[in-house]
C-alpha cells in the first residue's frame, strides 16, 4: 500500500471492501433465496389439503361449489380446486356459573370445511400449492373463490396416491 492508499499502486482498498461486501450480500442473497425443489423426486404431484371456515352463517355454505376454483387472496395464483364441501354445528366454548366450560353450540353458525386438490411439491420442508404457495396445518391462509374472500385454517395436507 501506497501513500494513497492503494495497493500496488492502482487498486483502492476501499474499492476491494466494496467489492468483497458486494460479493457476500450476493452469495447471501443467493442461499436465502435459492430453489428448495433440488431434492424433490417426480415434480409435481396431486395434494389434497383441508380449510375449515369457523362461525359463519348457514346460507355461505352455498357460495362454495365442488369444482370451484381456490386462489391466494394476496397473490391471484390458483391455489386448487374444491373437491369436497361439509359443514358442522359451529361450537363455542362458554362459562358456566360455576366456572366450568361447556361446548355450546352457537345458533345459526356453522363451521365449514373444504377439501381442496392441487398439483403441488412435497418437499424435506414442506408442501407446496402451485409450487411457491406454503400449505401448513394449523396456519391461517386467505382464500378467495368466485364469491367469497375468507381467512381459514389448514386442516391437515397429504399427498394423494
Amino acid at each position: 500500500m501506497d501513500k494513497n492508499r492503494k495497493l500496488f499502486g492502482r487498486i483502492s482498498i476501499f474499492d476491494v471492501i466494496i467489492l468483497l461486501l458486494v460479493i457476500v450480500v450476493g452469495a447471501g442473497t443467493f442461499y436465502k433465496f435459492r430453489s428448495e425443489q433440488t431434492n424433490v423426486e417426480g415434480g409435481q404431484k396431486p395434494i389434497v389439503y383441508t380449510v375449515r371456515i369457523p362461525n359463519v352463517r348457514w346460507f355461505t355454505l352455498d357460495y362454495y361449489e365442488v369444482g370451484q376454483r381456490c386462489f391466494a387472496t394476496r397473490t391471484g395464483e390458483e391455489i386448487g380446486r374444491i373437491v369436497d364441501v361439509r359443514s358442522e354445528p359451529f361450537l363455542m366454548v362458554q362459562q358456566d356459573m360455576r366456572g366450568n366450560a361447556l361446548l355450546v353450540e352457537v345458533p345459526d353458525k356453522i363451521m365449514i370445511e373444504i377439501d381442496v386438490e392441487t398439483l403441488g411439491l412435497e418437499t424435506d420442508r414442506g408442501y407446496y400449492a402451485s409450487g411457491t404457495f406454503e400449505l401448513k396445518a394449523g396456519s391461517e391462509i386467505l382464500l378467495t373463490t368466485k364469491y367469497v374472500d375468507v381467512t381459514a385454517v389448514v386442516g391437515h395436507v397429504e399427498v394423494k396416491q
